[in-house]
């Protein structure tokens, strides 16, 4: 999995500007990660403080925040 994040303000400017080619979500140890593909790269959503690949504990809250983006 790839080490760069993306933010949450970031990623909404992407989402309207039509540069997201794919979005994923990764299973690992502790829930789920989302990942980003926009142009050639693949990033993780970012934590807010950690600047850390977001784990998203529950899958359910996961699709609650990709229906609020």
């Amino acid at each position: 999995m790839s080490a760069e994040t993306i933010d949450h303000a970031a990623l909404v400017h992407l989402v309207e500007a039509g540069a997201v080619r794919s979005a994923r979500v990764v299973g690992q140890a502790g829930g789920w990660v989302l990942m980003v593909r926009h142009g050639t790269r693949e990033t993780a959503l970012a934590a807010q403080r950690s600047r850390r690949a977001r784990v998203f504990k529950r899958i359910e809250t996961l699709v609650s925040y990709l229906r609020g983006v």
